[in-house]
């Protein structure tokens, strides 16, 4: 009797072993997927990028530099738009570069100055909600 309850305690934990075999085959072969889908080129360029432009310093420093750009830009083609005197020309790059610089080192200040400015325009203009 105790032979028989032996081989049928033996029997049980081979078939248990066998389906946690399958099982963790199973999740290997998921796991395997995953990686050759990750580490095909197009992933891990997609993958890269994302992980780059997800980060809150990268957006904040390329939105400060597009906007520092944009200003300088704006400011040279306002100021020497249509001229061909080669010194106007050199003033203009180095002013362009000036109101870049300028506008990316404190876009912080530019824009609480501008909020400022904005509000008090726009509360002389907001209708009055007092009823009298």
């Amino acid at each position: 009797m105790k032979k028989n309850s032996a081989n049928i305690f033996l029997q049980e934990s081979i078939e248990e072993m066998e389906k946690r075999r399958a099982q963790e085959l199973i999740l290997l072969q998921a796991e395997v997927k995953e990686l050759r889908e990750n580490i095909k080129p197009s992933n891990l360029i997609k993958n890269t990028i994302k992980s780059v432009t997800d980060s809150n310093d990268v957006k904040t420093g390329i939105g400060k530099t597009v906007i520092g750009i944009a200003t300088g830009l704006l400011v040279k083609k306002v100021l020497f738009s249509k001229t061909y005197n080669p010194f106007k020309m050199a003033a203009g790059y180095l002013l362009q570069t000036g109101v870049t610089v300028l506008v990316t080192n404190n876009s912080d200040k530019i824009y609480f100055v501008g909020k400022k400015i904005f509000k008090n325009i726009y509360s002389k203009f907001k209708p009055s909600s007092e009823v009298k």
